[in-house]
């Protein structure tokens, strides 16, 4: 599971939070210390920007599959499948709007 990033936030607070609090620190290791922690910070940040991208981007493309994909026959076996992979409807639209004339891709009854 990926991280949040308001946990990556949270998480940075109570390490800021620590650092400050340290009274066995001198001025120089806290700001050390601090600087540290928002390096860290930034780097879980962009990684946990980037799988949600990412995973938003799988999702989105397996439903696009799923709504534009024009299923095989129910009996078809692997080897015709992989014969004749299937079609996607966008990509017949894009073709009814393309061409000028009217098609009978169009105009379905």
């Amino acid at each position: 599971m990926t991280t949040s990033t308001l946990q990556i936030q949270q998480d940075l607070d109570r390490t800021l939070e620590g650092i400050r609090s340290n009274r066995g620190l001198s001025e120089e290791a806290k700001r050390r210390y601090i600087t540290e922690a928002y390096e860290k910070a930034q780097a879980d940040y962009r990684a946990a920007v980037e799988t949600q991208e990412q995973e938003i981007q799988e999702r989105s493309q397996k439903a696009e599959k799923a709504l534009f994909e024009i299923p095989h026959r129910y009996a078809a076996d692997d080897l015709e499948k992989a014969q004749h992979p299937p079609r996607t409807r966008h990509v017949t639209l894009r073709r009814c709007v393309t061409r000028p004339r009217p098609s009978r891709l169009c105009h379905r009854r």
